[in-house]
């Protein structure tokens, strides 16, 4: 069984305009909220084998704060396809992943994160809404990686970090 973590980055700061889309940081919200959730599964015992974040400002940062709260040291991807490109993109990195990673995880940006989750659901008639700093877990009854294809997924549970 392969299993997946999918993780909006927390809530970013607004409050200087002048700062590009790709370089605005993190609110204090979304720091507490990106701590929360890697504190979240690392008591579920679900750290993540490797990560693959978009490496813009708040994606990092949220992907930092996730690691350090999740004492997860494992490795991470930081793929600029992530912050520019669609769903099928990123299930072409997942689908190339070593199958030694029983758990990844994919920290990113909307639409596309949501539209990522519902092309992996089985049921398809879902419609994930994933907002700042929520983790989908999904599991697929699959061997390998390659095998995680559209509509393959089980979705096990969506986690916003406001009930946290």
């Amino acid at each position: 069984m392969k299993e997946l973590l999918v993780m909006r980055h927390g809530k970013s700061d607004w409050t200087v305009e002048s700062i590009m889309d790709y370089d605005r940081p993190l609110k204090k919200r979304g720091v507490k909220a990106s701590a929360s959730m890697g504190k979240k599964i690392a008591s579920l015992n679900l750290a993540p084998d490797i990560i693959l974040s978009s490496p813009a400002v708040r994606a990092r940062e949220t992907t930092e704060i996730f690691k350090k709260n999740c004492n997860c040291n494992k490795e991470v991807m930081w793929l600029e396809s992530i912050y520019h490109e669609t769903e099928y993109s990123i299930l072409t990195h997942i689908q190339g992943l070593s199958n030694s990673y029983q758990r990844a995880m994919v920290v990113g940006h909307n639409p596309t994160l949501e539209n990522l989750s519902n092309l992996l659901i089985s049921t398809g008639k879902l419609n994930i809404k994933l907002p700042t700093a929520a983790i989908v877990y999904l599991t697929f009854d699959v061997n390998t990686w390659d095998a995680v294809i559209p509509a393959s997924g089980l979705l096990e549970w969506l986690v916003p970090p406001k009930i946290l």
